[in-house]
């Protein structure tokens, strides 16, 4: 007589998988997105310049009958540069992947198709990072590390804290640790094993030990030091485009006679957090309507908020259900209104800000001579396909490289603004 144990059963078993993948990311693109995909501009030759009139015509004055006409004074013009930036992606197959395509069941081609897809939505997922982000590259502060484990700057008045957690989750990115203002190099190549949110910590596997408080995270080579500077190869987004204090496509928007031209319209509280009430939604709206004649709540613009600040708003019309009678009133994400103009939540969006966008003004710039689409697998003789041949320690391999030229522009800044120092409900 045999006798049947567990164990001796798991000897005879067999396992088996479901079919399919199950994707357990976050793979949303968000709202602002939706609307900048849709547009793009192309942009031919060595560089590209936006001309604009930041002076009127001096020549006019009231004069005596018969008196001398006033001295000519030509109207005054700036010119900006636009600069595309360059990303790239790299995805590897082992050639046991690649043979098996040439199989009668092509047992590999999920894998293959997988890893594509994947690596496609993932610089999808980094365009649009990059679309909200100031052009610095930076992700977050170091504070300390101890061992394995870099602790971030969790402070309420740098918008880089409040934002600490935007991008950065476990296994989505290699970072590199670098310092803010010379942007040497104080740890390269991590990988985010694990992310504490309450105790602001991030484990990551690779060598941290030469982490400092000086240190700022970046995606692994995205931030570098040349000539003693911190440099970035980031695109500049929306926070770099909305803003009074920085130099935005090569002009400084703090020099003289160039600043007021060439700002956004920005209602700070100097880093302290206040509440969002409608007073400091009509200062933007006024200060927008000054600079531009016209009131910002037409169908061209938008608000745009993390769900942190669109929860706060729709809080504030609660108290209005009550007056709603029989209607219901539509409190879902992701979509209110403040004056009548569309108030979305967008989850990428940065913290403790409210952005007003005038949608047609923004665009990506692409090149123009590009084969097809925005990113193209680069072509190796005809094949998509690069063969990696074997060295010391390391098997051959099939590398297939994706890559696209291009920025995010507003040639009109004055027609856009932002709220800071907001706090958020429901977070």
């Amino acid at each position: 007589m045999i006798s049947l144990s567990l164990a001796t059963l798991n000897d005879l078993a067999y396992d088996t998988w479901e079919p399919g993948l199950n994707d357990e990311l976050e793979t949303v693109t968000g709202s602002l997105y939706s609307f900048l995909q849709k547009s793009s501009k192309d942009v031919k030759g060595r560089k590209t310049f936006i001309k604009f009139l930041k002076g009127r015509s001096l020549g006019v004055a009231n004069i005596d009958e018969g008196g001398a006409f006033p001295e000519a004074g030509d109207p005054s013009y700036d010119e900006a540069e636009i600069y595309l930036k360059r990303i790239a992606a790299t995805v590897e197959f082992t050639l046991d992947e690649i043979d098996l395509l040439n199989g009668r069941d092509a047992a590999a081609l999920p894998v293959v198709q997988h890893k594509l897809d994947d690596l496609v939505r993932t610089v999808r997922r980094d365009v649009v990072r990059q679309s909200w982000g100031d052009g610095s590259a930076k992700l977050a502060n170091a504070a300390s590390v101890s061992s394995q484990v870099i602790t971030l700057d969790a402070t309420t008045t740098s918008q880089i804290d409040r934002d600490r957690f935007n991008w950065l989750e476990e296994n989505g990115l290699k970072i590199d640790v670098v310092h803010g203002t010379t942007g040497a190099a104080q740890a390269t190549g991590l990988s985010i094993s694990n992310i504490n949110r309450s105790t602001n910590e991030v484990t990551v596997v690779g060598d941290a030990s030469g982490v400092t408080s000086s240190g700022v995270l970046v995606r692994s080579g995205n931030g570098y030091g040349t000539g003693g500077a911190y440099t970035s190869r980031e695109f500049t987004g929306v926070m770099g485009a909305l803003s009074e204090t920085n130099t935005y496509l090569t002009l400084d928007r703090t020099a003289a006679g160039v600043g007021y031209f060439w700002k956004s319209n920005v209602v700070g509280n100097s880093g302290t957090l206040r509440p969002l009430t409608l007073d400091v939604i009509l200062q933007l709206i006024n200060n927008m309507n000054r600079r531009t004649g016209k009131a910002p709540i037409d169908s061209d613009h938008a608000f745009f908020a993390n769900l942190g600040v669109w929860s706060a708003y729709g809080e504030q019309l609660q108290p209005a259900v009550r007056y709603q009678g029989y209607q219901k009133m539509d409190m879902g994400w992701p979509e209110l209104e403040i004056f009548g103009v569309p108030f979305y939540g967008d989850i990428h969006a940065p913290h403790n800000n409210l952005f007003l966008i005038h949608k047609p003004s923004f665009a990506y710039r692409v090149p123009k001579y590009q084969e097809r689409g925005t990113f193209q697998f680069q072509n190796m003789d005809g094949s998509m396909w690069r063969y990696v041949p074997a060295t010391s320690g390391y098997k051959a391999k099939v590398q297939s490289h994706l890559t696209g030229m291009m920025t995010l522009v507003t040639e009109h800044p004055r027609m856009h603004g932002r709220v800071d120092d907001l706090e958020e409900l429901g977070v």
